[in-house]
């Protein structure tokens, strides 16, 4: 089950700028997710909903970003990802682990770890899977056998480069905005210039306004110096 993606389809006509008002009434939030989520957002997705269905589709990002994940988890991209991981992946930063319970229960072997356990800054207090204490540079060291997978590494934050730089694999798996409100110039000077994109068809979802995407890396191979 894709609950996330499920609610952003169910959704989809009322987000954003339509040229063609939708028509009727878009589809109630499931009761599991409303007993769950902050009240206090709840109330006003509520207030907006009640105003028109666009309105309550402006909040309704922020309400599930915090109970799922930044990016929208698409059967493709999810398909996409286990396929390129090799069937081991080390998701740094997993937030509250919805990602990797998708992507576990695909098949995939997935150790999440996060410095700072939900409820944050971040997420909420949803728990998807089980998600070790953990800094993300000493994960990344402590697992070269593993694919790197990183979403929406925080903006200024020198996280994600300093678990890339730990990284002694070969596969990236990357989600977030390239640039933009993720990571640090350091970190995309490194993907840039010592990893190479794989070509992919698989997109993610994308709320209004976002420019978030699915990138897999393989890292550039020097070639051998002649004796």
């Amino acid at each position: 089950m894709n609950p996330y993606f499920e609610i952003f389809q169910a959704w989809q006509p009322w987000l954003g700028f339509p040229r063609t008002p939708p028509t009727g009434t878009p589809p109630a939030l499931p009761d599991e997710l409303r007993a769950a989520v902050d009240p206090d957002m709840l109330d006003v997705f509520d207030q907006m909903s009640a105003l028109s269905p666009r309105m309550g589709g402006m909040t309704l990002r922020d309400l599930l970003v915090r109970h799922y994940a930044w990016s929208i988890p698409s059967p493709e991209a999810l398909s996409a990802a286990a396929h390129f991981s090799g069937g081991r992946i080390l998701d740094v930063g997993a937030g509250n682990g919805y990602w990797a319970s998708l992507l576990a229960d695909l098949g995939v072997d997935v150790l999440a770890t996060d410095l700072h356990p939900v409820p944050n800054g971040y997420m909420g207090a949803a728990q998807h899977y089980p998600v070790q204490v953990m800094d993300a540079a000493e994960a990344a060291a402590a697992h070269p056998d593993r694919t790197l997978m990183m979403s929406w590494p925080p903006l200024d934050d020198p996280m994600g480069a300093r678990a890339l730089e730990a990284y002694r694999g070969d596969r990236v798996i990357y989600l977030g905005e390239w640039g933009g409100a993720c990571g640090t110039p350091a970190l995309f000077r490194a993907l840039n210039t010592e990893w190479e994109h794989v070509p992919s068809a698989a997109a993610i979802p994308r709320w209004t306004g976002m420019n978030d995407r699915l990138v897999l890396l393989n890292r550039k191979r020097t070639p051998d110096k002649p004796r």
